[in-house]
């Protein structure tokens, strides 16, 4: 998905973020107690960036927000458990656990709940 300048210049992109369905290991997720043998499907929030031109304007947490609904609405219809990604550094690490995203142990992998995310009441960010 791709934010732009509607207002000054369509063309340019403000930010983005990308969803990929994946599967892991339900013991792997904080705060989960295994339940299933198999591995579970969860979905990646493969990158979310922000032109430095655009930063500390919120469009990170709208960006976010907007991830959330579409992993919601996709969460109706399927039977993903959680949204998880790869904070590439410890700051942004930081960042996403401000929204309530769990730290995997000793790592920069942080994930949430699909509950978690329905208590938000987004509303889908596609229609």
């Amino acid at each position: 998905m791709v934010l732009v300048d509607e207002k000054q210049d369509s063309s340019r992109i403000v930010g983005y973020h990308t969803l990929v369905f994946v599967q892991i290991a339900q013991p792997e997720i904080p705060d989960e107690k295994p339940k299933l043998k198999r591995p579970i499907p969860v979905i990646l929030l493969g990158q979310l960036g922000v032109d430095t031109q655009f930063q500390g304007r919120g469009y990170g947490e709208l960006l976010l927000m907007d991830a959330q609904s579409r992993v919601e609405e996709v969460s109706r219809r399927t039977g993903i458990r959680a949204m998880i990604l790869d904070a590439r550094t410890e700051e942004l690490a930081r960042w996403y656990e401000g929204y309530d995203f769990k730290r995997f142990p000793g790592k920069l992998r942080i994930s949430k709940g699909i509950g978690a995310i329905r208590a938000l009441k987004l509303q889908d960010s596609s229609r």
